[in-house]
């Protein structure tokens, strides 16, 4: 994708709707394959069927910009925003959120690099959370005892844990956001019981 043509998709607040609702989407030859209570309303018993809820198609909206862009493209589209504002754009999917898509999720992405074919019941998604925790820059980190992420792992409603630097590797050579250093992920079905999660992960961090 050229600068300019990331550029036009930035400008377009028309497309914050669909980033709040997909985040990564699939793509066949330009088309987006989005799912069932997100596509459009334009037909008899769409409604009936609990399609088009809120959904901003990207096609219908100026430059048509993923069918103009992706024209030939066959993959999965991530697009990170910021309030409403897409920040950036990448022709893959972010590996931190799939344990929250779904049973399926995962075939279904390989069918479609391997087939050009989307084949997910999306009838089985469930609202999930990523809850991260930081610490401070300029601290040397350790991991936590693989016992302990387990048992983290293991309360209820938690999908996954995720410990998001090497042990190994100075802190400067990881990539961070200036607020704070990311220690860890936690993945969930329901945010308290994230939050729970990360707290028992901040007492072995001591942040």
């Amino acid at each position: 994708m050229s600068y300019m043509a990331k550029s036009e998709l930035f400008e377009n607040r028309l497309l914050s709707g669909l980033i709040g609702r997909l985040g990564a989407f699939p793509v066949r030859q330009g088309a987006g394959e989005v799912p069932p209570h997100l596509r459009g309303t334009g037909y008899p018993g769409a409604k009936r069927l609990g399609h088009g809820k809120g959904y901003l198609y990207p096609h219908d909206h100026p430059g048509g910009w993923v069918a103009q862009q992706l024209a030939t493209y066959t993959g999965m589209l991530n697009l990170e925003s910021i309030g409403g504002r897409i920040i950036d754009a990448h022709l893959r999917f972010a590996d931190q959120w799939p344990d929250l898509y779904g049973a399926g999720w995962l075939p279904a992405v390989v069918g479609l690099y391997e087939h050009g074919v989307w084949r997910y019941a999306d009838r089985d998604r469930r609202i999930g959370y990523s809850v991260a925790l930081f610490g401070p820059h300029g601290r040397e980190y350790q991991h936590p005892s693989a016992s302990l992420v387990e048992q983290v792992r293991r309360l209820p409603d938690v999908s996954s844990v995720q410990i998001t630097f090497h042990a190994d590797r100075p802190p400067a050579a990881h990539p961070m956001p200036p607020g704070g250093f990311r220690l860890a992920i936690v993945n969930c079905l329901d945010l308290e019981a994230g939050r729970a999660a990360r707290r028992r992960l901040a007492e072995s961090f001591r942040v």
